[in-house]
């Protein structure tokens, strides 16, 4: 259960970072909310990774800590276009971005 869990903050916090590329402040980004892991892995093979859903996030942040919480992860912090430091947090899951 925790390579699982792992897994899917670490597929969260990538598609979180990768969606903080070069936009305008105003402009949301997309970034992919579920993620699941197949249940039968060969040792040493890594996980595969199904992206289930995508939503739009109320802005573009670059390293937010991320964690996981509520069926899907919680986005707290970053920095915003102009290198600015952000205090607060979102919640990623199934239903959205809020």
């Amino acid at each position: 259960m925790a390579t699982i869990l792992f897994s899917l903050l670490g597929a969260v916090l990538a598609l979180v970072l990768s969606a903080c590329g070069a936009t305008h402040a105003n402009t949301p980004a997309r970034a992919r909310t579920s993620v699941s892991v197949s249940a039968k892995r060969t040792a040493g093979l890594p996980a595969t990774l199904r992206v289930g859903a995508s939503t739009i996030l109320p802005a573009a942040v670059q390293l937010p800590a991320v964690a996981p919480a509520s069926g899907g992860a919680l986005s707290i912090g970053g920095l915003d276009a102009n290198d600015s430091s952000v205090a607060g947090a979102v919640l990623i899951d199934a239903s959205g971005a809020r």
